[in-house]
């Protein structure tokens, strides 16, 4: 992905980043995301569909077996434990730490980005509660399965959640902080936490491996669709122009 650096202004960008002095994606870079968001939400639209008029099938099943073949003492309860990290409360309060962070280093446009991504909770449960009745993995012949099989599986949550916020601070700390080292090191931790979510959900028995691929597809496009506004919006609003915005809506 191609990068091109603004020139900075006469005062140090250092000592408060400013949309200024920051690394920008080309716009030739943000056609290309709009394109894989678009493609992303044709993708959640097939499963979505699929979802809706069959019960999920050899494919689902076949996945699913394959990824709790996978053992070990120590998984069940790691797994356990990262859990805590992406259900609703852990999520919750990965979000307003998130928020609170961003406001310190007064990063006004990511609040704003970040003060979005419930946004996709709401579109996760309508998709859910209303457009798709799938039931969760429940079949006897699965070594682990849900304790509420009656609660609507697609897509998974869990895994929108994860993509939207954990991706949303792996596009905000590169456009923002300049030590590679660190930046890198947060990415890294990012997609890892959005893919043990997904591998989770399908070892755990909570969701078919199809609602897994939804939610990685719908939380992927509305994930393109925070960052290409939020490109957009910084080409022509400076921090101190948006700090208004940020405070308003703060207080």
């Amino acid at each position: 992905m191609a990068y091109v650096r603004q020139s900075e202004p006469a005062h140090s960008a250092r000592s408060r980043p400013s949309y200024s002095g920051r690394l920008v994606k080309t716009p030739r870079c943000s056609s290309a995301l709009e394109r894989a968001g678009i493609a992303a939400f044709a993708l959640f639209c097939l499963l979505a569909v699929d979802a809706a008029i069959r019960f999920p099938g050899r494919f689902d099943l076949a996945v699913m077996k394959i990824v709790q073949r996978v053992d070990h003492p120590e998984l069940g309860p790691k797994l356990d434990e990262f859990e805590r990290l992406t259900d609703s409360s852990g999520a919750v309060m990965a979000w307003a730490a998130t928020l609170i962070v961003f406001a310190m280093r007064r990063w006004w446009l990511p609040v704003l980005g970040c003060l979005a991504i419930p946004l996709g909770g709401v579109v996760n449960e309508t998709v859910s509660r209303v457009l798709v009745q799938r039931t969760r993995p429940h079949l006897n012949e699965l070594r682990h399965v849900s304790d509420n099989f009656e609660e609507r599986s697609f897509p998974s949550g869990h895994v929108v959640g994860a993509v939207l916020l954990y991706g949303y601070i792996w596009y905000v700390v590169g456009e923002r902080v300049r030590n590679r080292v660190i930046v890198w090191t947060i990415r890294v931790m990012a997609v890892a936490v959005i893919a043990l979510t997904g591998f989770d959900r399908v070892w755990s028995g909570a969701h078919w491996p199809s609602d897994v691929g939804g939610g990685f597809a719908l939380g992927f496009a509305l994930l393109a669709g925070l960052i290409v506004a939020s490109d957009r919006i910084g080409r022509t609003v400076s921090d101190d122009g948006a700090a208004s915005q940020g405070h308003s809506l703060l207080s």
